[in-house]
C-alpha cells in the first residue's frame, strides 16, 4: 500500500504542477526553482519518467473499471482539496480506501512497479 500513496502523492504533485494542462485549468501554479544544466538534464529525465507515471495513475484513476465516482470523489477531495458532497458523512473515508485498493488493482494491471 506504500507503493500506492507513494504513485497517489506523485499524481498530486503533477496535477498542481504549472506544466500540465489540468493543473492550469485547476488554478495550481508551482514555484520556479533556478538549476544547473547537469542538474537540470538529470532532473528532465526524471520528470519525463515521474509524468509517465503520474498519468498512468490518472488514467486508472478515472477508469470505471478500478475507481467509481465516489472513490475518485474522495481522492480529490483527500488529495487537491475538492469538495466531497456533504451528505456523504462517513463514506468518504470508506470510499477513499476502497479508491487505494482499485488504484492498486489498475496501477499493477498497467504494469506500473
Amino acid at each position: 500500500m506504500n507503493r500506492v500513496k507513494r504513485y497517489l502523492e506523485l499524481w498530486t504533485e503533477w496535477m498542481k504542477d504549472d506544466r500540465s494542462e489540468i493543473a492550469r485549468k485547476l488554478g495550481y501554479s508551482a514555484s520556479k526553482l533556478i538549476k544547473s544544466e547537469a542538474s537540470h538534464d538529470f532532473d528532465q529525465m526524471a520528470d519525463s519518467e515521474e509524468a509517465k507515471a503520474a498519468n498512468i495513475v490518472d488514467t486508472v484513476i478515472h477508469d470505471e473499471e478500478y475507481i467509481g465516482v465516489l472513490e475518485r470523489a474522495a481522492i480529490y477531495h483527500f488529495h487537491l482539496g475538492a469538495r466531497y458532497p456533504e451528505n456523504a458523512g462517513e463514506i468518504r473515508e470508506v470510499a477513499y480506501a476502497w479508491a487505494l485498493d482499485g488504484l492498486e488493482r489498475g496501477i499493477n494491471s498497467k504494469g506500473l512497479a
